[in-house]
């Protein structure tokens, strides 16, 4: 389960960083309610 734990981190920190460094949309507040969104909906 740590494993499995320690994946998850790693998928969504490398999925994190490439939203950050290539969506060039300046709309910052869509960008984390869009994020707020995911992690919503990954975790329930």
């Amino acid at each position: 389960m740590d494993n499995f734990n320690i994946n998850i981190a790693t998928f969504l920190s490398k999925n994190l960083y490439t939203f950050i460094l290539y969506d060039v949309s300046p709309n910052i507040y869509a960008k984390t309610l869009n994020l707020l969104t995911f992690f919503t909906k990954f975790f329930t």
